[in-house]
């Protein structure tokens, strides 16, 4: 095999990257941690992205995001190319990485791999990672589910003077103005390993509604009588007539009155009655009552992806 080349990216090449997507299949397969960057509330700094080329063709990169609020943290990415793969590249890129790293006085880094990915996993052990966490990833037969034994979601908030409403019935333009606080507010308490920053309605917009293409229509909220929203279910679509909730929220001062489980046997059957054929949602691996109700609901462990922590000065 030809030597590969390693080279620090320009901030104008950082788009290519995103050529991964593209070639890589839907839901639910999950590359690894380097795709998520992107998904993190953070500014990207100049020569944060290696590239990894043979034969002047990319064949894979890596990169790194620095927390806001710790400058001593930092979350880490490598990805290969499937045809370039167990050939030693991720060792190589991961070296000139963590020498990157430690020069900027990073002395703890993150980062994510799909369970699967047996070669992931021993990767990280090889390097000297930690577990500290997992997300489990589940799904639904729409189609096949049974609710008929719950209680009826409209009438657990009808009880509380509350009701359901999609967002796609707001006005679009100031909607993240109006789907700001709630974010704020329960964002912070969401199973994460990574310091959360308030953030403002145009960062809003931009890191979160834009590259998540959410699907207005098919989300929810529980509203008071003054409009103010108070639970919060977004959905995007991974595949034509799926749909994953990658946020569910519920304003702290309103928790305890089972308003969860309401937006999610409200998006039940709204998926039925829309033909959906799936749901898929994520679940924090330590929150074992909620896996619990949404195995009831009738979810599937689908995959798992494990969060990792090394200390670079050890």
């Amino acid at each position: 095999m030809t030597s590969p080349k390693i080279r620090t990216l320009e901030l104008k090449e950082y788009k290519q990257f995103e050529l991964l997507r593209q070639n890589e299949k839907p839901w639910p397969y999950l590359t690894d941690a380097f795709t998520y960057i992107w998904d993190l509330a953070y500014e990207i700094v100049p020569r944060a992205m290696l590239s990894v080329e043979i034969d002047n063709e990319w064949a894979g990169g890596a990169g790194y995001a620095l927390a806001e609020t710790d400058p001593e943290l930092a979350f880490m990415g490598i990805i290969i190319k499937p045809e370039h793969r167990r050939k030693g590249l991720g060792q190589q890129v991961y070296a000139q990485l963590s020498e990157r790293l430690q020069a900027r006085k990073i002395r703890r880094v993150l980062t994510m791999v799909n369970a699967q990915q047996v070669a992931g996993l021993q990767f990280a052990a090889r390097c000297g990672f930690q577990e500290i966490g997992r997300t489990i990833y589940g799904e639904l037969d729409a189609a096949t589910a049974d609710i008929g034994a719950w209680a009826d979601p409209e009438q657990i908030v009808a009880r509380q003077n509350l009701r359901f409403t999609t967002l796609n019935r707001f006005p679009r333009r100031g909607l993240a103005d109006r789907l700001l606080p709630i974010w704020n507010r329960t964002r912070p308490d969401q199973p994460q390993y990574w310091p959360y920053v308030p953030i403002s309605a145009n960062r809003l917009e931009r890191e979160v509604f834009e590259p998540e293409a959410i699907v207005w229509e098919h989300s929810f909220a529980i509203v008071t009588a003054e409009n103010h929203i108070v639970g919060l279910t977004l959905n995007i679509h991974t595949a034509e007539n799926r749909l994953f909730t990658f946020y569910t929220a519920v304003d702290p001062d309103f928790r305890r009155q089972k308003l969860g489980l309401a937006l999610k046997l409200k998006l039940i059957a709204h998926a039925q009655a829309h033909g959906m054929a799936g749901l898929a949602a994520e679940n924090d691996a330590g929150n074992a009552a909620m896996w619990r109700i949404n195995q009831q609901l009738g979810f599937y462990r689908l995959l798992e992806t494990v969060v990792y922590q090394k200390m670079l000065d050890q």
